[in-house]
């Protein structure tokens, strides 16, 4: 078997097209599968969940579904509530890992995943964190520098620029100096600070198709949309005819407002059955178009901690008859 590293197989500036699956979340710092969660809420409070739920969970196949199928609603409710907080509990507790998981995606044109937990959530919030910050940092750097370069005339790429040492100060000089292009400078001197040495789009952007509307976070289609729930999200919600987010900075807060939701009989658009999920993602705009969009995609594609299970044979067959992908890359787990 010729097995390959990462590196052997990226290609710098090329299409990266990047599947997420529970072996993600793993590889950064937490599980996310059915089995561990399920082990968690057994062991969290031995005398909430008799030994018979455990045996239910077991025939089941830690299908969420099918085991809330054997409880009336009011243990279902429960059920969710349980499995949702130590999702998100597990997510807080990879807080040390978003940091490397946000530089490893940033390496990719488009995300796609097959998880629903708010772990690609978290990475968003730090991205926009860290730009949040940036501007504050520069902000009085490019204000000075503004002030006092109003007559100098060099551009980033021209031979002045060259002439300088590649410098933070050097750049912010050049972003700074044409008041006409002050805005378009500004843009660009923010990509170069932001960059890392280690990430090859400087100017990636996290999108997942929420926009700000009637002070509400609504998903409307998008060219720019890089992130793909394809089986739904745990903070995306359908209400009258639209696709809304919740949008929270810290998870304690997300976890409370998905459990308001489902303590009052409302929905979270993800799916929880191990079967038939291509009725449930036809039925839902967001979940349908990040699946035809998989099915668009060009250039290379790492499957990365995706389980090939026959049960997302809908995923397999939009990658298998798109021949716009070059390649397929399949990470395995060496030990």
């Amino acid at each position: 078997m010729n097995i390959k590293n990462f590196w052997e197989l990226y290609k710098t500036d090329e299409n990266n097209i990047l599947l997420t699956g529970n072996g993600f979340n793993l590889h950064f710092g937490y599980s996310s599968s059915y089995e561990h969660i399920y082990q968690q809420m057994l062991t969290g409070d031995p005398t909430h969940y008799e030994p018979a739920f455990s045996e239910v969970v077991k025939q089941c196949n830690y299908d969420l579904e099918k085991v809330l199928n054997h409880h009336n609603l009011l243990a279902q409710k429960a059920i969710k509530v349980d499995f949702i907080k130590i999702l998100i509990a597990a997510v807080k507790d990879a807080e040390d890992n978003k940091e490397n998981a946000a530089k490893f995606i940033m390496r990719f044109r488009e995300i796609f995943t097959l998880n629903y937990d708010p772990f690609l959530y978290r990475i968003g919030l730090h991205l926009h964190e860290k730009t949040r910050q940036m501007d504050s940092d520069y902000g009085g750097i490019f204000t000075e520098l503004e002030t006092n370069l109003k007559e100098v005339y060099f551009f980033p790429n021209s031979k002045s620029f060259d002439d300088f040492n590649n410098t933070e100060k050097a750049y912010l000089m050049a972003a700074c100096a044409s008041p006409q292009k002050k805005t378009e400078f500004r843009t660009e001197a923010m990509a170069y600070l932001s960059q890392s040495n280690e990430s090859t789009q400087s100017e990636w952007k996290m999108n997942d198709g929420f926009t700000k509307k009637d002070g509400e976070l609504m998903w409307i289609p998008s060219d720019q949309q890089n992130i793909f729930y394809l089986h739904g999200a745990l903070h995306i919600y359908s209400d009258e005819g639209y696709i809304r987010k919740i949008f929270v900075r810290k998870m304690e807060t997300l976890k409370s407002r998905i459990q308001n939701r489902i303590d009052n009989s409302l929905t979270v658009d993800c799916i929880f059955q191990g079967r038939d999920k291509i009725s449930h993602i036809k039925e839902n705009r967001y979940m349908w178009r990040g699946l035809q969009r998989l099915g668009l995609i060009s250039g290379d594609i790492f499957l990365y901690g995706v389980g090939l299970n026959e049960n997302d044979s809908h995923i397999w067959s939009e990658i298998d008859n798109n021949d716009a992908i070059k390649n397929i890359y399949i990470s395995v787990l060496l030990e």
